[in-house]
This record gives structure tokens, sequence and C-alpha cells, in this order.
């Protein structure tokens, strides 16, 4: 049996068996990873917090022919809470399953992108759909397949989706406008959702959250 120990975001939890719970973690040095945090919907379960989507801390897992078993957890930041609000949990979602569709091995860059998203989002005040936008342009440009995104940061007048585009893309997240229209917004992180959907061949359910 193998002990490691990783920062991790928790993306995902699913109930497993009578008392458990399965989790997705995030993690900058293993890329995505499924461990069982057992006896954790006991009441009183100590390990309660460390299987709650959106905590972030550090996992002490035991490994055992590669299956992973939480038997620790350092909390570093509880934002399950902020992201319970509807926009933002639904925002978030689309962030964890685009994460754990498209990432497969360690990537630090996008753990980071990931991480700042959603400080963004629940520290400093940036739209949540917006910021979600920018983050899948990120991952977009990341996987090799930015195509025709031009980068252009001095748009006044956003009213289409190409120039939305090319502004978000050249601008950090957290200088993100806040004027911009919602709907528009929504509508080009559906077509960019139904765009990854074809060129990776995967079905994405946070797309009907939208």
């Amino acid at each position: 049996m193998n002990i490691h120990t990783y920062s991790a975001i928790v993306l995902s939890a699913y109930d497993y068996k009578d008392y458990d719970k399965t989790i997705t973690l995030f993690t900058p040095d293993a890329g995505i990873l499924k461990a069982t945090v057992k006896g954790v919907r006991k009441s009183g379960a100590k390990l309660k917090f460390a299987a709650i989507p959106f905590n972030f801390g550090n996992y002490t897992l035991s490994e055992k022919k590669g299956f992973y078993t939480v038997t620790g957890c350092e909390q570093i930041s509880d934002m399950s809470m902020a992201m319970a609000e509807t926009e933002r949990y639904i925002c978030g979602s689309i962030i964890s399953e685009l994460s754990e569709s498209m990432i497969t091995e360690a990537d630090l860059g996008s753990f980071y992108l990931c991480m700042r998203t959603l400080k963004a989002m629940i520290f400093d005040g940036v739209q949540p759909m917006l910021a979600t936008l920018k983050y899948i342009l990120e991952l977009w440009i990341n996987s090799g397949y930015s195509g025709r995104i031009r980068k252009f940061g001095n748009e006044e007048n956003i009213q289409t989706m190409p120039v939305l585009v090319s502004y978000v893309a050249a601008t950090e997240v957290d200088r993100l406008r806040k004027d911009i229209d919602i709907t528009l917004v929504r509508n080009c992180l559906v077509k960019l959702l139904r765009a990854i959907e074809s060129k990776f061949s995967i079905a994405l359910k946070c797309v009907e959250y939208l």
C-alpha cells in the first residue's frame, strides 16, 4: 500500500455503497483522481467536509492496486457555500465537468486556471458566466484548438459573439468588465460547449443547465 499527499479540489462527489462516497479530485501533481471516502455518510463522520464539491485541501490517499482511499484531509479553503448560489453552482458544474472530461494528465497550468476562475467568481466579483467563458476559452486554446480566436482587449461595444470571444480571450479574468450583456454570454457559452462536444466526441450534461 502506498501513501500519497496531494493538494486538490473536489470536482464532484457521488454516493457509493451504503455509507461511502466516491469523489473526483483535481490535483496539480497527478491530474484527475477518483477516490473513495469511507463511512462519510454516517452522522458525525470526521471527513464529511472532505467529500463536498469545491472543498480545497491537502488530501492524504492510500493507494492499493490503483484504487485510492481518502485517509485524511487538511482543509485549505471551503468554497462550497459560496458556490451554492444558483449561478455560481451552474458555472462551477460546467468547470467541473469540463475538467473531468478534458484533463487526463497532470497539468499545473489547468489546475491554476481552475482555481483562478473560482477565485474570480467568489472573491473578485466577476460575473460567473463571464469567468466560465474565460475558463473554456483558455482550455480550448491550451488544448491546441484555438482556431480563429483573435485576441483584442480594447473593444468598447461588445454586441456580437466574435467580439465577445476576442475580448474575453485577451483579458485577465479578474479584469473582465461587468456591463456585458449576460444573454450574449450565455448564448456564447452554449455554442462553445456544443463545439467542444463535437470536437472531443463527448456529451456534456452541463449544457442543459444553461
